[in-house]
């Protein structure tokens, strides 16, 4: 077992939020991890879109993506 630690001291601004990305970040507000389906069902979008946002939000760094590859279906988000 691996992990990477990576600390740095630049300042990053806040990236641009949507209605929608709030929601899915208020639906992480207690810490806890969700799969696709549980924030589609949440905010009413189909799978697919959720995928697409919850990607678009890894990579500005608002959620972090826990799996075992791109393919993974227990792929699961939290908040970074």
């Amino acid at each position: 077992m691996h992990f990477r630690v990576t600390i740095s001291n630049a300042r990053v601004r806040q990236p641009h939020t949507d209605e929608t990305d709030r929601r899915i970040l208020a639906l992480f507000g207690d810490g806890g991890a969700r799969s696709t389906a549980a924030v589609a069902k949440h905010i009413g979008l189909s799978q697919r879109a959720t995928l697409t946002r919850l990607k678009s939000m890894t990579e500005r760094g608002l959620l972090v993506e826990i799996g075992a590859g791109p393919h993974d279906p227990k792929r699961q988000y939290v908040l970074a």
